[in-house]
């Protein structure tokens, strides 16, 4: 999958990275200009990329109301009823309201 293969990118890169300290190392070396750029890669881009996104997703997951987990969390092929269904919906449980035969079956 994508996800695994980002990984074991980033999981590389950080192999390669580790082999150049910019302290003792000179970035302009040929030799170890792709030690360095990987560094860079994994010291300053990527975490302040994935920081941005994590920021995001955050800000839109705290911005969740209650109905909306609890149709997240209501189960496949039942028939999600905003408001007074919210706590049984979001146990898992089937809703309470009654099918069309029983409410003919009760009148």
């Amino acid at each position: 999958s994508i996800n695994e293969a980002a990984m074991s990118l980033i999981t590389t890169l950080g192999g390669i990275a580790g082999s150049f300290d910019a302290e003792f190392g000179d970035a302009d070396d040929e030799e170890q200009k792709p030690y360095s750029f990987a560094s860079e890669l994994c010291i300053q881009k990527i975490p302040m990329h994935l920081v941005s996104h994590l920021d995001r997703a955050m800000k839109s997951v705290e911005s969740m109301t209650e109905d909306e987990v609890a149709l997240f969390r209501s189960p496949k092929g039942a028939l999600f009823s905003a408001g007074k269904d919210v706590a049984s919906a979001a146990k898992g449980a089937p809703s309470k309201a009654k099918s069309g035969t029983e409410k003919k079956a009760a009148s």
